[in-house]
């Protein structure tokens, strides 16, 4: 009802809770370590690491996940999109991106 996001608005909790903006791995790692206090040894550290650069060799194998989009793709899927939804979280509106035209489909 209309009372309840009035009191809603005033409280503060009608704000967006998600933030624009780079979250880096680092900016994750220290906010559990110091939620946490994990002190971990020289012995774990080389661990996570080694497993890490498994992880890492392991994704770059796989190069069809990270393969540019074809044109085709592109057109077939801004042909799914809805027209007057909202924009995404980068501010750009599905209208804007179904008549971008052919050079920025194919840039």
């Amino acid at each position: 009802s209309r009372k309840s996001w009035e009191l809603l608005r005033k409280l503060g909790a009608a704000q967006p809770s998600r933030k624009n903006g780079n979250v880096t791995t680092n900016d994750i790692s220290s906010i559990i370590y110091k939620t946490f206090n994990i002190k971990p040894n020289k012995h774990e550290k080389s661990e996570v690491k080694r497993k890490f650069k498994e992880a890492l060799e392991e994704f770059e194998d796989r190069s069809e996940l990270v393969s540019d989009f074809t044109p085709d793709e592109v057109q077939t899927t801004l042909k799914l999109v809805k027209n007057g939804k909202a924009a995404g979280a980068d501010g750009i509106l599905p209208e804007f991106l179904k008549n971008i035209g052919p050079n920025c489909i194919n840039w």
